[in-house]
C-alpha cells in the first residue's frame, strides 16, 4: 500500500491508519464501461482514508 495512513488525517497531524480507499472523482460519474474502469484504477484518483474520514466525505451534503 502507497499510503498507509489516512491521508487527511496526516495533514492534521494525526497519525491513524488508512483501511479505506476513497475514490476522488467517483468511477460512476464515467460515461462508458471504460471511462469508469479508467477512473477505478487510476491510482492519481484514490486516497486512503481511515473509516471515519471516508464515512465524512461521503456524508456531505446529506442531512440527518
Amino acid at each position: 500500500m502507497k499510503h498507509p495512513l489516512c491521508e487527511r488525517c496526516e495533514k492534521a497531524g494525526k497519525v491513524v491508519p488508512a483501511i479505506d480507499c476513497h475514490h476522488i472523482i467517483s468511477f460512476m460519474t464515467g460515461k462508458t464501461p471504460l471511462d469508469k474502469k479508467a477512473l477505478a484504477f487510476d491510482p492519481n484518483n484514490l486516497e486512503s482514508l481511515c473509516k471515519e474520514c471516508h464515512q465524512k466525505e461521503h456524508n456531505k451534503g446529506t442531512s440527518f
